[in-house]
């Protein structure tokens, strides 16, 4: 139940963030206000096959220079796409790294 909730709540920040409301206008004050963004790291993992099997190889090189630095980037930089994938699961793994649609507004 409580992992069900926490998508509820992932989706609806999400739609927050992108500037959405829902049918009668309102924001989603419960996901703005209580879903923070280590909340959602400590439930959300970006792994190769539900996310990074998903984008393209430069955003793959791109969460990798946000979580890990520039060299880390340079290195899946210079792989195929499914070994890049894999490598930026293992290197991203613990970082707390989310994808911009999941942070909050003031990430």
């Amino acid at each position: 139940y409580q992992l069900e909730l926490l998508s509820l709540c992932v989706a609806k920040r999400a739609n927050l963030v992108m500037g959405h409301a829902d049918s009668k206008g309102h924001s989603h004050l419960m996901a703005e206000r209580y879903l923070t963004d280590d909340i959602v790291a400590k439930y959300w993992q970006p792994v190769g096959e539900s996310f990074f099997s998903m984008v393209t190889k430069p955003t793959i090189v791109e969460a990798v220079r946000e979580a890990c630095g520039d060299d880390e980037a340079d290195k899946v930089g210079a792989m195929k796409k499914g070994v890049a994938a894999a490598h930026a699961e293992t290197v991203m793994a613990g970082t707390g790294w989310l994808p911009s649609v999941m942070r909050t507004v003031n990430s």
